[in-house]
């Protein structure tokens, strides 16, 4: 009887974990919808449509119906391409439940012709402004030379009136980074670079290579896992992490960590902020980061200087709407140093800098709006509405990572 009695708790005890376990793990939904032709209502086969930044897609079937699935809770960008009609994309918060299916009609692009004259001085210069492009997209770091644009035909270069040098794509460009073991299908929507200053936007979707041996598979892991660290998805994903437990501290917990930093009631009024500010330094020295305002009116250079201010995040991070989204709100430009990698000497020879010795990364991020949305993850989505100039901005393409990427849990 005992016994019995013993198996129906333990057999409870499983069932109310297992239970528990189920139900917090994130809401996962499936996106079906269909995609037809605007001026004829045709169903489209071979439509791609796919969550920016990530490795979910599908493509659509004979009656032009798609189905992503496993999509997890949250805000993503859906693009929706194929060639002969112009690219759709909108951004679209994943709930629970969905609703309605979706809905796409892509308006056919027609395509100018025009009498092309090609000779050897044309394809020269052509050739040249491809390796600009390469640069100012893909970067030069170790796994941008190891990038590769398979299909760089169907991108045209321009100098526009203010001597920017631009870029555009009659369709998406097929990148093989081999450094990181990623294809990238890059839909580009705009590309500007005039000296050091690169502008460009698009909608990646990623898809793994097959490696070609397990000794391939773990260069893979390690450079993926150095590619994050120091990254600005590494940087926001850690701020958020470091404000939430600030601002979740108990009455109890505040008074222990008041006397073990030693603030004084007396000496100091503002004791909260103070403790705050001592908290955000504690919290992200864990993960490598360095941040700080600058002090007084000292101008701003590209390498961290040791004069700051300290910063706040209880007043820099601030919850939103979502659960999963907060405001990042900066009234200066921030000061970011990340001390567990040193910079890499191209990095030094892009910047005029190359005389100086290598140091901690340094990175500088000036917000052109009043508050950015960013998710928990570390993505945002208003990408012009911050500046981000340094090591973080000298990385680009060749350096991303799909949003399912987690450091600690890739193996």
């Amino acid at each position: 009887m005992y016994l019995i009695c013993y198996r129906n708790l333990l057999f409870c005890l499983i069932l109310l974990f297992s239970s528990v376990f189920i139900f917090s793990q994130p809401v996962r939904q499936n996106l079906a919808g269909t995609v037809i032709d605007k001026k004829t209502g045709a169903p489209l086969q071979g439509v791609n449509v796919f969550l920016a930044n990530t490795m979910m897609g599908d493509a659509t079937d004979v009656e032009g119906n798609f189905t992503i699935r496993n999509v997890p809770g949250g805000q993503f960008e859906i693009v929706v391409s194929m060639i002969g009609y112009d690219v759709y994309s909108r951004r679209l918060r994943v709930t629970s439940p969905m609703g309605t299916a979706l809905l796409f009609k892509l308006n056919p692009h027609v395509l100018q012709g025009e009498t092309i004259v090609i000779n050897a001085d044309a394809q020269k210069g052509w050739h040249r402004n491809l390796k600009i492009f390469q640069k100012c997209l893909l970067g030069t770091t170790e796994n941008a030379r190891k990038s590769t644009i398979e299909n760089p035909y169907v991108l045209d270069f321009h100098k526009n009136e203010r001597s920017e040098f631009t870029a555009t794509a009659s369709a998406p460009l097929i990148i093989t980074n081999k450094g990181l073991g990623y294809r990238i299908e890059y839909v580009l929507h705009f590309f500007s670079a005039k000296g050091q200053h690169t502008k460009y936007a698009g909608n990646p979707r990623f898809t793994r290579l097959q490696p070609a041996s397990s000794k391939e598979e773990r260069k893979w892991y390690k450079r993926r896992k150095k590619a994050y660290q120091g990254s600005t998805r590494h940087f926001f994903s850690e701020l958020i992490r470091a404000a939430q437990q600030i601002r979740s501290l108990s009455e109890t917990e505040i008074e222990k960590l008041l006397r073990k930093y030693k603030i004084n009631r007396q000496r100091n009024k503002n004791l909260l902020a103070l403790l705050q500010q001592l908290l955000t330094r504690d919290y992200l020295k864990k993960s490598g980061f360095r941040i700080s305002f600058p002090g007084g009116n000292k101008s701003l250079a590209v390498d961290f200087r040791p004069k700051k201010v300290p910063v706040n995040l209880a007043e820099v991070i601030s919850p939103s709407d979502s659960e999963n989204e907060f405001w990042l709100k900066l009234a200066k430009p921030l000061n970011v140093r990340f001390d567990r990698e040193r910079e890499d000497s191209n990095y030094l020879h892009d910047m005029g800098i190359e005389y100086r010795w290598t140091g901690p990364q340094g990175s500088i991020i000036e917000s052109g709006a009043d508050s950015v949305l960013i998710e928990k993850f570390g993505r945002y989505w208003d990408i012009f509405q911050l500046h981000i100039l340094g090591y973080m901005g000298w990385e680009r393409l060749a350096e991303s990572l799909p949003y399912e990427y987690r450091p600690d849990e890739e193996n």
